[in-house]
């Protein structure tokens, strides 16, 4: 597919090109592609961009707001939340990281077996203020099959840790 070819292509570039690309096309183009020029976009490509937003480093927040404007992605085995957490995003653009995790959960785009990265990402935006109403949030909307995979991960991570067994991974 022609958007995982660019994923590619951008993944090889250094910040200041990827930037320039944002700029100089992909965010006039991704705009045609929402108002359905030449074709509108499919959830199978969304996909695909929705990897994309993570490269652009400073324009982060206007490239979410576009995914927003997509159709949902439609994604498969993605391990994109782990990207995140380990990305410097949550700590240039707090907010935004913030409202990006809470969108990918209200659409069921993280996997529920998974979650430690969502919890690093949060652990990270936690010290900005100005994120604690999208981290409210998110820990409101927390479905319950996520909820129960979170708290019985983190119980046995404690039981593992208290005994002094490394957590199996």
């Amino acid at each position: 597919m022609w958007a995982s070819s660019v994923y590619r292509t951008l993944s090889g570039m250094k910040e200041a090109a990827v930037e320039s690309a944002w700029s100089n096309w992909i965010e006039s183009y991704w705009q045609n592609r929402i108002d359905g020029v030449p074709v509108p976009l499919e959830r199978p490509e969304t996909g695909e961009m929705l990897h994309w937003c993570l490269l652009f480093k400073a324009s982060f927040p206007n490239a979410a707001d576009k995914m927003y404007r997509s159709p949902i992605p439609r994604l498969e085995h993605s391990f994109l939340h782990h990207d995140l957490s380990g990305s410097d995003l949550p700590q240039r653009h707090p907010v935004a990281v913030a409202h990006f995790v809470n969108y990918l959960l209200r659409n069921s785009l993280i996997p529920a077996y998974h979650f430690e990265p969502v919890a690093n990402i949060i652990t990270k935006i936690r010290p900005f203020v100005e994120a604690r109403n999208e981290l409210l949030e998110i820990c409101n909307g927390i479905n319950a099959d996520l909820f129960i995979a979170v708290v019985l991960d983190c119980r046995l991570e404690c039981l593992w840790r208290f005994h002094g067994f490394k957590v199996l991974q």
